[in-house]
């Protein structure tokens, strides 16, 4: 369970940004930080918050960065994807590393304020699916993520990010 606690809260990176009209402003776009209160996890919880940026690039991409909070509240950016939201699949970045990662992330958007994301790990041979919704108020957005753990056991996640 450990393992599976620590990739989850590595793969926050890939919120979609759902491609909606010029008139309605995308609610995952912006700055969220892990609100470890709110958040339930099948095993220990990650020792700090962390915080995820989401932005429109001008070719119509997104680009997701995770970052690291140092005991100053100084930020390391750990991964990156950059994205379309069209169900392809993606690789993330390895940012320490300078290496993409093994796993591949695709996304289906539900409706304007829930995306399903589809991970791929171990070049595909674990599968699982995580819903992904913005609040109404858009001040919070919610990932929930439900697997099977090595025993066999369903496990849940549940990450809340508060705006910033």
């Amino acid at each position: 369970m450990k393992v599976l606690v620590s990739f989850v809260a590595g793969l926050i990176l890939s919120v979609p940004a759902p491609a909606l009209s010029a008139q309605a402003a995308d609610p995952f776009v912006g700055t969220w930080k892990l609100n470890l209160e709110k958040s339930q996890f099948p095993g220990p919880p990650p020792a700090r918050a962390y915080i995820v940026t989401y932005e429109q690039n001008a070719d119509g991409s997104f680009l997701g960065v995770v970052y690291e909070l140092d005991d100053e509240r100084g930020r390391t950016a750990v991964a990156r994807i950059t994205y379309r939201y069209d169900g392809r699949e993606y690789r993330d970045e390895d940012v320490r590393n300078g290496v993409p990662a093994r796993n591949t992330l695709a996304f289906s958007q539900i409706d304007a304020r829930t995306v399903e994301v589809t991970h791929k790990l171990n070049e595909g041979k674990l599968v699982f699916k995580e819903m992904r919704r913005v609040a109404e108020d858009g001040r919070t957005m919610t990932f929930v993520l439900t697997a099977r753990d090595q025993q066999g056991r369903t496990v849940s996640v549940v990450q809340v990010f508060d705006r910033q």
